[in-house]
């Protein structure tokens, strides 16, 4: 569980790394802030935290087995000028990583906001 979840975070900082601020929002969630994207950049930088997920080898840390580990991820984006909480934009992009982990997972929900 801690190795895993330790993994989990270096590889969520690692691929954020210039491109946004990544933390943990609580148990296997991980938020990321990105400033100045749009919807393109964001599914691009999401198709890349899958594809990076995906390659991981797990089998270090949890033996082989079976076990498949699936990425969820949930989008919000703040138009532009609009007065947005930053707590509020989470909890929208919280409730669509949700979402996307009821739909089976390794995917992302996103949707319009503002």
């Amino acid at each position: 569980g801690d190795k895993t979840l330790a993994l989990l975070a270096e590889t969520v900082q690692g691929v954020s790394a210039n491109k946004g601020t990544a933390a943990r929002h609580g148990g296997d969630v991980f938020a990321v802030i990105c400033k100045n994207s749009n919807l393109r950049d964001i599914t691009r930088f999401t198709t890349g935290i899958l594809r990076t997920f995906r390659n991981l080898n797990m089998e270090p840390i949890i033996g082989p087995n079976d076990l498949a580990m699936t990425v969820s991820v949930g989008v919000c984006i703040r138009p532009p000028g609009a007065a947005f909480a930053v707590s509020d934009g989470i909890e929208t992009a919280f409730t669509r990583m949700l979402s996307a982990r009821e739909a089976g997972g390794d995917q992302m929900s996103e949707g319009a906001d503002g």
